[in-house]
């Protein structure tokens, strides 16, 4: 099929590819239908091609258990991490050797979106901001994509920020988890990561990470603001991401 993305830019919203960090399915639905249903002459769909693909792992989806993310404030059962094959969904861009992938792989190519979100929620350190977003526009050959990449998310941050959100533009990563003091790691994370493999497509991917000592409530708003405020910026800023 042609690609549909003449007029205008392609975003992905993947949710659920780790089940139990579901925040990006209800965020992603309950947003999406606002949204539809507005007259607002600012909406960002009225610019936008936005695919969701709501829960990624449904099989993890499924296996729900009290017991699955015991560091996470909610929901009460949350999904299974892996696949029925005991596999990492976002692990797998490279290998694709999943079913679950390769469909996403035969979604990304055909609707070969410029800018996706992955959104997640947290494993680890409990710090004071609420979401963290992060992205690796090095991989990409082109210092242009690198540019737009950053421009990007600054705007994000800068809009989030304005609405009382505390977000970090990086993930987090203590050199000792049971020592805060000795510091954190910016980690260079590799393609096997959604938002990885979308920038050596050349193309843009940021992973969300809501944080999961928030309870699921605060979260979902959290995910819903993050994901607006990302396609916000992608359509104020849509003729230079057509042009990237």
């Amino acid at each position: 099929l042609p690609r549909p993305r003449q007029q205008h830019p392609v975003v992905l919203l993947i949710g659920g590819a780790h089940a139990g960090e579901i925040d990006g399915k209800d965020a992603g639905l309950i947003l999406l239908r606002e949204l539809l249903v507005s007259n607002q002459p600012n909406n960002p769909l009225q610019h936008l091609t936005v695919v969701f693909v709501p829960v990624f792992n449904v099989d993890g989806h499924e296996n729900r258990g009290r017991y699955l993310r015991p560091n996470q404030n909610g929901p009460l059962e949350p999904g299974d991490r892996l696949t029925a094959q005991r596999i990492n969904l976002n692990r797998d861009w490279m290998l694709a050797q999943t079913p679950e992938m390769q469909a996403m792989l035969r979604l990304v190519q055909r609707w070969d979106p410029d800018v996706t979100l992955d959104l997640h929620v947290t494993d680890g350190i409990r710090y004071r901001h609420n979401v963290a977003i992060s992205h690796a526009p090095m991989f990409s050959p082109h210092a242009e994509v690198q540019s737009v990449s950053n421009l990007l998310l600054q705007q994000v941050i800068s809009r989030l920020t304005r609405r009382g959100h505390a977000p970090l533009d990086f993930y987090p990563v203590l050199n000792d988890p049971e020592d805060p003091s000795l510091g954190m790691t910016q980690e260079v994370d590799t393609p096997r990561f959604s938002h990885v493999y979308a920038t050596i497509r050349n193309r843009i991917g940021f992973l969300v990470e809501d944080h999961a000592w928030d309870d699921y409530a605060s979260r979902v708003r959290t995910c819903m603001a993050t994901v607006l405020a990302s396609l916000e910026t992608v359509a104020e800023h849509r003729d230079t991401v057509l042009r990237t």
